[in-house]
């Protein structure tokens, strides 16, 4: 067995943003951090990986543009790959089997998988799309920090917090 991961060290808030996130499925604040990863194996870092930068959605804590939920393609991949393997154990057998008992579960456990499946099909409302819902997104006022209630400079910076508001238009082209 095999232990390794990831250190996130030196985290430190450097922006933020009014942005949309996917998992909440709302207009949030989000935050822009950036930390120090490091690889561990058995937890000794290891190799040093740099510098990144990373969005967290305020409320969630997860990335605002990650896909939360399970795409309705791959649930109706899984459901057509299920009725194969119904029709399949529905077929009769080749071999007669020596527990049929099993034969039976088979059948039957495929068949309420598919069944499962198929539910959670209809009932799965689709992802919002992101760039139609960052686009009505309201930008953050350009005079006031949001931690701090510092007064701006021209370049969005705030001089006591050391964050800076983006907008959420900078990273349309190239976060999508």
């Amino acid at each position: 067995m095999i232990i390794y991961g990831v250190y996130r060290l030196w985290r430190r808030r450097t922006g933020y943003r009014n942005d949309f996130c996917l998992t909440c499925e709302a207009e949030r604040v989000s935050e822009l951090y950036r930390m120090f990863d490091m690889g561990h194996l058995f937890f000794i870092p290891i190799l040093p990986m740099g510098f990144r930068n990373r969005w967290h959605c305020t409320i969630c804590g997860s990335n605002p543009h990650e896909r939360a939920r399970t795409s309705k393609v791959l649930i109706g991949f899984l459901a057509v790959l299920v009725a194969v393997m119904v029709f399949l154990f529905w077929l009769p057998p080749l071999i007669p089997a020596s527990e049929p008992a099993t034969v039976w579960g088979f059948r039957f456990g495929t068949l309420a998988a598919l069944a499962g499946l198929i539910y959670w099909l209809r009932i799965s409302k689709p992802a919002p799309d992101l760039k139609e819902k960052l686009a009505g997104v309201q930008p953050l006022p350009n005079d006031k920090c949001i931690y701090c209630q510092g007064d701006l400079d021209r370049d969005a910076a705030c001089p006591t917090c050391k964050v800076q508001r983006h907008q959420i238009g900078q990273y349309l082209r190239s976060s999508i």
